[in-house]
């Protein structure tokens, strides 16, 4: 059945007897995103194109056809090319990803400032 994903790519994962680590470590994929993608509760995940992606790697890994795979993702859970889940509660939110980039970008200017002053007073 097309609308249970999740669910085509856990039988896929076991018959390959990988572990849902082994997927994630392949993937770089958090094993909640990846339990989420196996219960087809795509609503926990990161979203726009991150669910596509998402869905795209799981399936290679597994050995499954990603455009396939993808598309049925696409017909089910995004039928008009919008994801159902754009004003699901917490949809506003930051995400993690860009939590974590803004941190990153935020401590390299940081480091310049302090390498800046440092030289200054050198």
């Amino acid at each position: 059945m097309a609308t249970d994903i999740g669910s085509r790519l856990q039988q896929a994962r076991e018959a390959r007897g990988q572990s849902l680590r082994d997927v994630a470590e392949t993937t770089k994929i958090s094993m909640f995103c990846l339990r989420a993608i196996e219960a087809n509760d795509f609503g926990r995940l990161p979203g726009g194109i991150f669910r596509r992606a998402y869905v795209r790697s799981f399936a290679e890994t597994v050995g499954l056809d990603a455009g396939e795979v993808v598309g049925d993702y696409q017909t089910c859970f995004e039928p008009n090319g919008v994801s159902p889940f754009k004003n699901a509660p917490g949809a506003g939110r930051v995400s993690t990803a860009l939590r974590v980039v803004a941190l990153v970008v935020a401590g390299v200017g940081i480091l310049l400032w302090t390498l800046f002053v440092s030289q200054g007073s050198a």
